[in-house]
């Protein structure tokens, strides 16, 4: 088994659509003479798993929220969502102000 780190990143593009970013990290002397073919296999592999499991759950998912306000679903949450939560709710703060001040500003 050879240890490496691998982050997941969804960046929003539309209201309906994001980018999925992942990286894979392996230190230089993990895999010795090998480390090339060995990091082509698990971006192959990760590319698979996400196009055959994960890209279809995600549309379905997609599908059935439609254009639901996220908190009007009211999600469950897990311990691992913490941190996503406290930035959801930072943004909903920020947008809220925004849109608070543009209010005024036409007033």
């Amino acid at each position: 088994m050879v240890p490496f780190t691998n982050p997941h990143l969804f960046t929003p593009e539309t209201a309906g659509t994001s980018h999925y970013w992942f990286a894979m990290c392996l230190r230089k002397d993990t895999a010795g003479a090998h480390g090339q073919q060995l990091a082509d296999e698990i971006i192959r592999v990760f590319g698979e798993t996400f196009d055959k499991e994960d890209t279809p759950m995600l549309e379905r998912q997609q599908q059935s929220i439609g254009d639901a306000d996220f908190w009007d679903l009211k999600p469950v949450l897990l311990v691992s969502d913490a941190a996503g939560v406290r930035v959801r709710r930072q943004l909903d703060q920020l947008i809220a102000a925004e849109q608070a001040q543009r209010e005024t500003a036409r007033a």
